[in-house]
């Protein structure tokens, strides 16, 4: 079996026919980016972009999808499965019938849940069962009948889960410096100034983010800026400005395609 033809990347800031998505209340929001759904009645191909989040996809149904890196061997996921951050696009493949349930984490989140360094979790994929502290999540998500009942369930889950975690100082100053190199109206700052702003070293912050995120504070901006300005880019191309997505210019937004994902925006 082989992911054919060019997947492009599938918008996942509102819900569709066929996708839901809901924001966490605001104790959560640390933790976890959104909840969504996915339940396409046809075939979709898609692009994966890289990233710094973990992901938790419940697979509600017995329809099995595809996975595969852009030159590499095709996976079948039939089961629930607890995904690390993506240091390269992944093509996938999800046949009519496919149910999943999925909870998209902040970058170091999965980290802190899991109690061990992010560079662990790179292009990292295990089944959800396996992990105790996500079985039992697994099993219950599988009751209710609605998006709404299952991402409240989850809510419930998750903030047992993580009210039980030891208190890690590293991880709102990893959220803080997030915050300030990818503002949503000005251009991102130096990881030297959020390093002074916050009262460490770069070097300390830059630890930080390795420990916790997998990749240092630079890179981290760069994936989320990226998709913030392709969501943008895609909605309104014609007036699409790239220096308010924190680019020096369009040109410089085409190069970032080619350098993070190894593609034309075109093809994304």
């Amino acid at each position: 079996m082989s992911l054919v033809g060019s997947p492009r990347v599938l918008p996942d800031t509102a819900s569709t026919a066929c996708f839901q998505r809901r924001e966490p209340t605001d104790d959560l929001r640390p933790y976890v980016a959104f909840y969504w759904q996915s339940q396409p009645t046809t075939e979709v191909h898609s692009c994966a972009l890289p990233n710094a989040t973990g992901l938790l996809s419940f697979n509600l149904g017995p329809q099995s999808w595809y996975s595969a890196p852009a030159y590499g061997q095709v996976q079948a996921f039939a089961s629930s499965q607890v995904f690390g951050h993506l240091t390269h696009p992944r093509w996938c493949r999800y046949p009519a019938g496919t149910v999943l349930f999925g909870v998209t984490l902040q970058p170091g989140a999965l980290a802190l849940l899991l109690g061990c360094a992010a560079h662990e979790l790179a292009n990292w994929a295990t089944n959800a069962a396996g992990e105790p502290c996500f079985a039992a999540l697994e099993e219950a998500l599988l009751r209710p009948a609605t998006f709404a009942a299952r991402v409240a369930l989850a809510e419930r889950y998750l903030r047992a889960l993580f009210q039980r975690r030891a208190p890690d100082y590293r991880f709102p100053l990893v959220q803080a410096a997030i915050a300030c190199l990818t503002p949503h109206s000005s251009a991102p700052a130096a990881v030297t100034q959020v390093a002074e702003h916050l009262n460490v070293s770069p070097k300390s912050l830059t630890r930080h983010f390795q420990h916790l995120v997998g990749v240092g504070p630079k890179r981290c901006a760069q994936l989320i800026r990226f998709k913030a300005a392709l969501t943008a880019y895609r909605q309104s191309a014609p007036s699409f400005d790239a220096e308010a997505a924190g680019y020096a210019d369009f040109t410089h937004f085409a190069r970032a395609s080619h350098r993070l994902v190894g593609r034309s925006l075109a093809e994304l």
